[in-house]
């Protein structure tokens, strides 16, 4: 990855004016036809007063029937479904083609589409929800739906439904038009692809302005949809975003998108409302040469801090350079998304990934990441900052490796999460011990998992030091030699506290001497990323029982405790319990005889 400091021209001085004259005229000799059946296929001549549709003509369905769509190539002029209030309809799109230059899904009243299969080919526009008393939903499992321009809730209420299939918008895709409207999208497979994307519209165009506010919301239910914007995606001050983990929106700007100014886009003041965007991974993708996409930078600057990436728009990841080609991205701030924070906005990044070739400007803004992944792409700071999240320590446990409880299994895996301890805590610096900082069983300390928040690396032994004293009783922590070395070092990802990193440090048994501390060290290095050392202890007391804060002596006192806390396979011990020294789930004459021969005093 390179860093650089110079300045390259910013797209924002050169726009380029795209204007695009659509003509609607009426067709001549155009017929006017109604939907007269309960259920029928559209070209059955007898459901219709005047006959099937002409591609001239225009047609309503209000009589709450269902209209089938099976043959190619139907056609019309103008579709109408629930044009007056209290009328109603249904589009049944099983198969064939159907082809439309205005399709509009409850104008006043209820309409609705199902699509299953076959074409639906709008070239101008679709509207659903078009009045203020306007319902329009569309449902699709399969199929195609290809269109100019969709508005989902002009000025009434819009839902559509993707399972499956595609739904392509050649110039804009809109969810929530003018402020009374209410769109939904929820998308949970197939594609969605917009030359632009709106949820919640504001225009650009002084001549046709649109302030946002309305009720739009995104939701994206399974990873696997697939939603594509040619250059321009933008969230209102009204729009809501619900996304699953790992789902994906990818900005491709080709030469054949150049009337897209690519930009992610943002006007919204409510983090929580945007809350998907902690989900979302932004992949930006160019083949067009010094044509940045524009990314709003909307969290309060807060530096490089765990709490910046919660509620403060913080993307999960940011990737630069994809299948269609490299990826320029130019950091921008055109909106107050925190208006009461007084300083400085900048950009959270969960995980960062720069293409080879890529360039990423932040032109003077911060920009906080927590993992980085370059393959060979250039950063120009410009004044900004580009800062990676120091790792924390969020947990520190003991486990019983090799024992009943991870299976008997010696090695790390999910499996000795069961083994761990939950009435032992690690000894900080500055604590007085007690005897639950402290284990007694007979394999000694052979089990240590710590959980690291925002791990940069994966840690291997070196990244840790491990000392052993031979103080008995909990007294001194000053005098230390160097202690075993893990046979094993593993991590996984996620699967600790808080969602942070569970590192596993399994040591061989018995390697750990009887009445001892073991410090452990997390040290600061490229692979923890922590800034100073993480320092806790854990004691051994083989035979120890706990009948005695004030020392840790093994005795009759524990043995006599061991035989009036008796367990075998049909009432087993649980994994905290003090008596089970072997820890094979029951306490027998067994764990006596350890704790014989392991007297102090």
């Amino acid at each position: 990855m390179r860093i650089n400091v110079r300045k390259l021209p910013s797209p924002k001085t050169s726009h380029l004016v795209l204007v695009i004259l659509v003509c609607m005229v009426s067709p001549l000799h155009a017929t006017i036809t109604h939907w007269l059946a309960e259920t029928g296929d559209w070209s059955d001549h007898d459901n219709w007063s005047l006959a099937e549709p002409s591609p001239r003509g225009t047609a309503y369905v209000d009589n709450g029937g269902t209209v089938q769509i099976t043959q190619p190539d139907e056609r019309s002029w103008y579709l109408n479904v629930g044009t007056g209030v209290g009328e109603g309809g249904t589009m049944d799109i099983i198969s064939g083609d159907l082809w439309e230059v205005l399709e509009l899904i409850g104008v006043e009243g209820s309409g609705a589409i199902a699509q299953a299969g076959g074409t639906n080919e709008v070239g101008f526009t679709l509207r659903l929800g078009v009045e203020e008393t306007g319902i329009g939903t569309y449902e699709i499992d399969n199929g195609e739906v290809l269109v100019g321009t969709a508005k989902i809730a002009v000025r009434g209420t819009g839902f559509v439904t993707q399972t499956g299939g595609t739904v392509a918008a050649r110039l804009h895709l809109a969810i929530g038009y003018y402020p009374e409207s209410t769109g939904t999208y929820t998308i949970s497979g197939g594609v969605l692809r917009a030359g632009e994307l709106s949820i919640d519209y504001v225009s650009h165009d002084e001549f046709a302005p649109a302030t946002g506010g309305s009720d739009a919301t995104l939701n994206v239910t399974n990873a696997a949809a697939q939603i594509i914007a040619a250059g321009h995606i933008s969230f209102g001050p009204g729009a809501k975003f619900n996304a699953v983990e790992g789902t994906t929106i990818r900005i491709i700007t080709s030469p054949t998108s150049l009337g897209h100014l690519p930009w992610f886009e943002n006007f919204s003041t409510d983090p929580i409302a945007l809350g998907g965007v902690s989900n979302l991974t932004l992949i930006v993708e160019n083949d067009v040469a010094d044509r940045a996409c524009l990314v709003e930078v909307a969290g309060e600057d807060m530096g490089p801090v765990v709490e910046g990436f919660q509620d403060n728009f913080a993307l999960d990841a940011l990737q630069l350079g994809g299948q269609s080609g490299l990826g320029s991205v130019l950091l921008c701030d055109e909106n107050d998304n925190r208006p009461g924070w007084e300083g400085a906005e900048a950009l959270y990044v969960g995980n960062l990934i720069l293409g080879e070739g890529s360039v990423l400007n932040l032109d003077g803004y911060n920009l906080y990441y927590k993992t980085l992944v370059d393959n060979g792409g250039e950063v120009l700071l410009n004044g900004g900052q580009m800062v990676q999240l120091s790792a924390a320590v969020a947990g520190r446990h003991v486990f019983y490796n090799n024992s009943a409880f991870d299976g008997d299994d010696p090695a790390g895996n999910g499996a000795d999460d069961n083994a761990t301890d939950p009435s032992k805590s690690a000894l900080l610096p500055g604590e007085t011990a007690t005897f639950a900082n402290y284990i007694s069983c007979v394999k000694g300390i052979n089990g240590i998992m710590v959980d690291v928040a925002n791990l940069h690396g994966t840690p291997t032994a070196e990244d840790f030091s491990i000392q052993v004293s031979g103080v008995n009783n909990g007294g001194g922590l000053d005098d230390y030699a160097a202690g075993p070395i893990p046979v094993s070092v593993t991590v996984r990802p996620g699967a600790g506290v808080d969602g942070s990193d569970r590192v596993t440090l399994i040591f061989p048994d018995t390697e750990t001497h009887n009445s001892c501390w073991v410090r452990v060290t997390v040290l600061p290095t490229p692979n923890t990323g922590l800034e100073s050392p993480d320092v806790f202890y854990y004691g051994l007391a083989i035979g120890e029982t706990g009948n005695r804060e004030s020392n840790t002596f093994v005795n009759g006192a524990d043995r006599l405790r061991v035989r009036g806390n008796p367990h075998n396979f049909m009432q087993p011990a649980s994994v905290e319990s003090p008596y089970d020294f072997n820890k094979d789930a029951s306490v027998n004459a067994s764990d006596r005889m350890i704790a014989r021969s392991h007297r102090t005093n």
